[in-house]
């Protein structure tokens, strides 16, 4: 607001001292792959052997506590905020400044953000922020902690509350993560394409495959209120216990509702699993079981024009996505029964810097795009839809 002589006056909250905070994250192993002595143990999927070479070496000792990383370096997200709300000595200084005060005594003015985008590894590692403000003159203020564990951990994703004042104790919270849902089972090749020489000694386990999960926007969930990742993709691996590739273990945060499928490994057997939806809004349930099949599908060349002027650029790149195969009368939500359209905008969860988008899981390929060969060709298998699905019209 101007005042008499046409200046005017610019009102800030105040945040109070700024103190460093320590938060140490940590959370217990889970048993990945076996049971007793074979047991594989770990706080993450990257500890599972690859190929049968892997399996052959001797595995570590099992951890005893996780942090929220994991072995090939990612790292947690760690979001902390707090709403500035004035006081009552506040809004008294900030009238005599003839500042605009919010009509609502307890709406708030602003907020403070700090990003934690780099938690250290070592499990014994705190997330350290060095600007983190107190409440004036050194009292406590409340913030919310935003804990993203990334994708593969074994660690869930949480939101948590706490208060500091400056004192040491408030300045190193310890936060409990609990355990996410382990989706485990095998990618396997139909019959159809698997090679029958190789086929006991594989059985038909699909090596290097990639399993991806996307998690479903349930009734009023959002981004400000469900901590991600929301999308998932780890790799299949060498089954140590059944003697074959193609295991996986997927760890998801519980009490969602997710979309689960396979792609084969670049240049490999086989295409497209079918989308499956599994609910784990059971949050006592610990272990799902899924096995998914690669089959045949589709196998499409497109040939792109790229000759000048008015063809494609040949840096040009093709993203193939599914766009209607997975739709029948059984693709719907759990226990309600809501179908489920993968291309609405909104479907499935996204971070705010993305932006509104359709689901991504509707992908076909194990990376994001494919670039034409030097005669503008691009060649992937599609989803072949199933026998019982009616046919639908790409769009549709």
């Amino acid at each position: 607001m101007p005042a008499e002589d046409g200046s005017l006056t610019l009102c800030v909250p105040d945040w109070g001292p700024p103190v460093p905070i320590e938060l140490q994250l940590s959370g217990d192993p889970l048993t990945l792959v076996g049971s007793g002595a074979s047991a594989i143990e770990c706080c993450d999927v990257g500890c599972l052997p690859r190929t049968m070479v892997d399996a052959s070496s001797p595995a570590g000792a099992s951890p005893t506590s996780c942090s929220a990383s994991t072995v090939g370096g990612a790292l947690a997200r760690v979001v902390i905020e707090t709403p500035a709300v004035l006081t009552a000595a506040e809004r008294d200084a900030w009238t005599a400044l003839l500042c605009v005060l919010p009509e609502d005594e307890d709406a708030p003015i602003g907020a403070l953000t700090r990003t934690i985008n780099a938690c250290a590894g070592d499990a014994s590692a705190p997330c350290i922020r060095e600007d983190l403000a107190t409440g004036p003159e050194g009292t406590a203020r409340e913030y919310s902690v935003r804990v993203e564990s990334p994708v593969g951990s074994v660690l869930g994703s949480a939101m948590f509350s706490i208060a500091v004042d400056g004192t040491e104790a408030t300045r190193r919270p310890e936060l409990a993560l609990g355990s996410r849902t382990l989706v485990r089972g095998t990618v396997r090749l139909d019959d159809e394409v698997c090679d029958p020489d190789t086929a006991a000694q594989t059985g038909c386990g699909s090596e290097g495959a990639i399993v991806l999960a996307e998690r479903l926007r349930m009734g009023d969930e959002s981004a400000s209120t469900i901590p991600g990742p929301y999308f998932h993709e780890v790799e299949t691996f060498y089954d140590p216990i059944a003697g074959r590739p193609g295991g996986y273990v997927l760890p998801l945060d519980r009490g969602g509702v997710y979309l689960v499928t396979a792609l084969p490994a670049s240049g490999s057997l086989g295409g497209p699993a079918d989308i499956r939806v599994v609910d784990l809004r059971n949050v006592e349930v610990d272990e799902v079981e899924l096995d998914m099949v690669l089959r045949a599908g589709v196998f499409v060349t497109l040939q792109l024009d790229t000759q000048e002027p008015n063809g494609f650029d040949p840096r040009s790149s093709v993203t193939p996505l599914d766009l209607g195969s997975w739709k029948s009368d059984g693709f719907t939500v759990p226990n309600t029964g809501e179908p489920i359209d993968l291309n609405r905008i909104g479907q499935c969860l996204t971070t705010p810097d993305e932006g509104p988008i359709a689901c991504k899981i509707r992908r076909l390929i194990p990376s994001t795009s494919l670039t034409p060969s030097q005669v503008g060709q691009v060649q992937f298998t599609a989803r072949a839809a199933s026998p019982d699905a009616p046919a639908v019209c790409p769009g549709a």
